[in-house]
């Protein structure tokens, strides 16, 4: 993989906000619902009713999402990698893509920072799936074993 530095660096800058955030949503769910950013913003208790079930659900899936970037990270391994940034941009599109509806909710500098917090992950997603599927010398040649489909032998 072309700049596997590069790679790595952008794939753990992914995974930083859903760990966090999953860690936080998950073990500390009412505190995520009341106080989401820290401070007094408090972005999620303006858009329903506290629900923990869901809470913990959307925190167990952000640590998945954050353990599928990191897995890809250290192994660096393309097919790996991009399937971590698949899954990435459908999460972030989604979340951006939601968030585009409940503006109305919050004040102009409260849009302005969540919508280009999550619009960075569904761009950084989305350019680094680039590079890494037309990056030279990471596409597969014919009689690649490394990346070629597995074969189908009679018995």
């Amino acid at each position: 993989m072309p700049h596997p530095r590069l790679v790595r660096l952008c794939l753990v800058l992914l995974a930083l906000t859903p760990l966090f955030v999953g860690a936080g949503t998950l073990f500390f769910p009412h505190a995520f619902y009341s106080d989401f950013p820290p401070g007094s913003r408090h972005w999620v208790d303006r858009l329903g009713p506290f629900n923990e079930h869901l809470l913990a659900d959307f925190g167990g899936a952000l640590l998945g999402q954050a353990a599928l970037l990191l897995l890809a990270a250290w192994w660096l391994e393309r097919r790996v990698v991009v399937a971590a940034l698949v899954a990435s941009m459908v999460q972030s599109t989604a979340h951006f893509a939601y968030h585009l509806t409940t503006t109305d909710a919050y004040s102009t500098s409260d849009n302005i920072a969540s919508l280009l917090g999550l619009v960075f992950s569904v761009l950084l997603s989305a350019a680094l799936l680039g590079y890494t599927a037309t990056a030279a010398g990471s596409r597969p040649t014919a009689g690649s074993v490394a990346h070629s489909a597995p074969s189908q032998r009679s018995p």
